[in-house]
């Protein structure tokens, strides 16, 4: 039975105690008055949300902030929008979020020096899983900018957790246009991941979808991501 992956007790807490502050405080109408107001703010609500910490959580604790990190930040855009959304080098955010996932681009547990392999920017061929809304409107591959970016490698039993692959690079010469040195150890590197967290989801990008507004071939896994983020479960009445 696949179950949702859990966060740490801290990441709970801060999921738990967020999420009742948004269903109490915040609801639709409260954002609508809000937008139709002169000020465009609510300085009470603001310094609600200050006293939670929620201002100071990726603020060194030495300054008087929590002492946390991006990994926190992204829990609370998981509260308020449903999903959090990491591309191109953000997409570490899988490992710091602890999803059981690993760097592909390494040789016996070492990561590959520059002798080895080199991709800067390139195009690269993707083969696509539609087993999830994220690829909508997808062919059974795709073209992705690849500079550089994460490639990963999802542990076993990561599909039991709730962690899937989406988009993964299935051969051993994936390069459409460019150039990748040692293009062969990107064959099985997972690209795009899908992953249920608490609550929430998580969509990673190692390719940078959106580079420069030009890649529109891939602009879809954005726009796919934001609705389906925020898509509720509940059934139509």
């Amino acid at each position: 039975m696949s179950v949702s992956y859990a966060p740490t007790e801290d990441l709970e807490l801060i999921w738990t105690t967020a999420r009742q502050f948004l269903e109490d405080r915040i609801g639709l109408e409260t954002v609508r008055e809000l937008m139709m107001s002169e000020e465009g703010l609510d300085r009470g609500l603001w310094k609600e949300i200050a006293d939670l910490g929620w201002t100071g959580l990726a603020i060194g604790e030495e300054h008087g902030g929590a002492g946390y990190g991006l990994t926190e930040l992204s829990v609370l855009g998981l509260c308020s929008s449903g999903a959090a959304i990491a591309i191109g080098s953000s997409a570490s955010l899988a490992q710091h979020a602890g999803l059981p996932v690993s760097d592909h681009l390494v040789e016996n547990g070492i990561p590959l020096t520059r002798e080895q392999y080199f991709t800067p920017g390139s195009v690269l061929d993707m083969k696509i899983d539609h087993g999830s809304p994220l690829t909508h409107g997808f062919g059974e591959r795709v073209n992705v900018l690849f500079s550089h970016s994460p490639t990963f490698s999802l542990d076993a039993g990561a599909e039991a957790q709730g962690v899937r692959r989406i988009g993964w690079y299935d051969t051993e010469s994936p390069l459409k246009s460019g150039w990748a040195w040692g293009g062969r150890y990107l064959q099985n590197g997972v690209g795009v991941i899908e992953a249920d967290y608490g609550q929430g989801k998580l969509f990673i990008f190692g390719p940078r979808i959106t580079f420069r507004a030009q890649p529109h071939g891939t602009f879809g896994f954005l726009f796919n991501g934001i609705y389906y983020g925020a898509a509720d479960n509940r059934p139509i009445s």
